[in-house]
């Protein structure tokens, strides 16, 4: 799914077309109504008739690894698991050389990839009160 312009706006209306019009509903209110929680901004860009596009912002940006990875899990795991065995119709792709992407969450000091085996969650350090 590409991220940014036009497109994005464009792939939303196909989404509300397909089978997703309550779903669609319920993301363009809470765009609308929490801008400062949003991952996406409302701009227009034709003023008659109204035209808009969702653009993501940098909270969406980042997201979108997240929603990357996750994708990658549901394709390898909800839809080839599935009755069809075919997978999502549906690829993340390159933009510009058109190859498909899988996403991988790595260490970002490391660049190895991350194996649950390998690593553990711990408390953060805090710095000390000021009063200590």
């Amino acid at each position: 799914m590409p991220v940014g312009s036009a497109e994005l706006f464009g792939q939303l209306h196909r989404l509300r077309e397909h089978h997703a019009k309550r779903q669609f509903r319920v993301i363009l209110q809470f765009v609308q109504a929490q801008p400062q929680h949003c991952m996406l901004d409302r701009v227009q860009y034709q003023p008659n008739p109204a035209r808009f596009e969702y653009v993501p912002t940098q909270k969406g940006r980042e997201f979108f690894d997240v929603l990357a990875v996750m994708w990658t899990w549901g394709d390898r795991w909800m839809f080839d698991g599935g009755p069809t065995g075919k997978g999502t119709p549906l690829r993340i792709a390159d933009r510009e050389s058109g190859e498909t992407v899988v996403p991988i969450v790595v260490d970002s000091r490391t660049r190895k990839p991350i194996d649950v085996d390998r690593i553990r969650v711990r408390r953060k350090h805090r710095p000390p009160a000021a009063n200590d």
